[in-house]
């Protein structure tokens, strides 16, 4: 479970206020800025602006697995959250996240956790975390802005949050 949860940023993007297009994968949709693109990088979705320069203040990445019933609860999964992330620092030094907020949200009729960290993927950036178990479908959603621009992107990270919508079909089996 640890796994699912980390999130390796190497590249980040700026939100923009231009509004319009629907992205998502069989499992979740969501609004996305016009000028933001997504690719599939192994078993996650990565998203982030088409302008290279402002790849660096924020990036948003989704994931999706089968659930397994033991391991895979809103229990396990919000006391996951809860806790202080161990991260290395660009000099090797060892820092621990902040946890600001955990808790339980509704969003579009479907229950999710939600949490938010201070450096617990990379130093000096914000990553909140929403997750839900829905249809037997384990779905994540993580973005980090950086401390510094945070405040310039709330709005838009709010309203993509707002147009969360979760769809969790079931891959067919394969004979």
């Amino acid at each position: 479970m640890k796994t699912f949860f980390i999130v390796t940023l190497t590249s980040a993007f700026l939100f923009t206020s231009a509004w319009g297009k629907e992205w998502g994968t069989e499992y979740v949709k969501f609004e996305l800025p016009e000028t933001w693109k997504c690719h599939i990088d192994g078993s996650e979705y990565t998203c982030f602006p088409e302008d290279a320069t402002k790849r660096k203040d924020a990036l948003i990445v989704t994931a999706a697995k089968l659930q397994d019933k033991k391991e895979d609860t809103y229990e396990k999964y919000y006391d996951y959250l809860k806790k202080p992330k161990k991260i290395r620092g660009l000099q090797g030094e060892e820092i621990t996240s902040k946890v600001h907020i955990i808790k339980y949200v509704t969003i579009n009729d479907i229950k999710w956790i939600d949490s938010l960290h201070e450096s617990s993927e990379l130093s000096q950036y914000y990553t909140r975390y929403l997750a839900t178990i829905h249809k037997g479908i384990v779905v994540v959603l993580a973005y980090s802005t950086s401390v510094e621009k945070n405040v310039l992107y709330i709005k838009d990270l709010r309203e993509l949050v707002k147009s969360l919508k979760v769809t969790a079909k079931i891959p067919p089996k394969e004979d």
